[in-house]
């Protein structure tokens, strides 16, 4: 990739995208959690086997996102077997 230096801009061309007027913007996506967030009380926690398609990275961020929304906080780590998440507040 070439390097730009400092100070340029980048110009895309208008061609490349048509503005539209009167769409509606789609409400935003809420349904169920993938994850029990929502049930668990300070000291719950849920496993999530090392054998599992769920990635832990994917539980932390959700836990994260979740917490940072609603005002809770998780962590998860590691244990024997897999990972575990706990809600902490």
């Amino acid at each position: 990739m070439a390097r730009r230096k400092a100070g340029t801009s980048t110009q895309i061309e208008s061609a490349e995208f048509k503005i539209e007027q009167g769409i509606e913007i789609p409400p935003r996506r809420s349904g169920a959690l993938k994850y029990p967030f929502d049930q668990m009380n300070v000291g719950d926690s849920f496993f999530i086997p090392e054998d599992s398609s769920v990635k832990p990275a994917n539980v932390s961020n959700s836990a994260q996102a979740y917490g940072k929304q609603t005002g809770r906080k998780f962590t998860v780590r590691k244990v024997e077997g897999g990972y575990r998440c706990w809600r902490m507040e």
